[in-house]
């Protein structure tokens, strides 16, 4: 019976996992969930804008709302996790280093 606690544990969390991305310049990208929910908000279609400034953003007609979150480094950001926002995360610069949903 002990023997089993530690494969029941694996086997429990095995649906848990996530990916992990790399961006621009080796920045590691935030946590993206494999399978169906990974692009719930069209992040992908958004995947172009890593590299670029903050108004190649506001170009592509985004702007931050209840679906669009554009932080920086230092932002104060709420911890619930939506898939149906798209996040795009700025480096100190207001360069695009990552674009995910949640």
């Amino acid at each position: 019976m002990i023997r089993l606690l530690p494969m029941l544990a694996i086997a429990l969390t095995a649906g848990c996992a996530v990916a992990q991305g790399v961006g621009i310049e080796g920045v590691p990208t935030g946590d993206v969930p494999t399978g169906d929910m990974a692009d719930t908000c069209s992040a992908k279609a958004y995947q172009h804008l890593v590299g670029e400034g903050e108004d190649a953003v506001t170009a592509e007609g985004l702007e931050a709302g209840p679906k669009v979150r554009i932080f920086g480094p230092d932002a104060m950001l709420t911890l619930d996790h939506r898939p149906d926002r798209l996040n795009i995360k700025l480096d100190s610069g207001d360069r695009v280093i990552d674009v995910y949903c949640g």
